[in-house]
């Protein structure tokens, strides 16, 4: 596995595990949550969320809240991101 998939990985396995089942693939995740959990730079989360966000593995968008109102934007892993994730994982390190 390289460096960048090395990476990926931990990038999208977190954002994975921290989103609640019932909100998979619309549960969308501000750059500062992720940058600050997995102690990585932010200039270097935002890279990497934007070569996974060209690649279609995940997806910018609006946050909401309880009440329907807007409460940010960020990145949500989509069916594919999940897929790539789960490939990764089999990988030999």
């Amino acid at each position: 596995m390289t460096p960048q998939e090395q990476l990926e990985l931990t990038i999208l396995g977190y954002m994975l595990e921290e989103t609640p089942s019932y909100f998979a693939h619309c549960w969308f995740m501000p750059i500062r949550y992720i940058e600050k959990a997995l102690d990585i730079d932010f200039a270097v989360t935002r890279g990497f969320l934007h070569s996974l966000r060209t690649r279609g593995l995940v997806e910018y968008g609006r946050g909401f809240d309880e009440d329907g109102m807007v409460a940010g934007s960020g990145y949500t892993v989509t069916m594919e991101g999940e897929e790539y994730h789960h490939a990764l994982e089999k990988k030999p390190a």
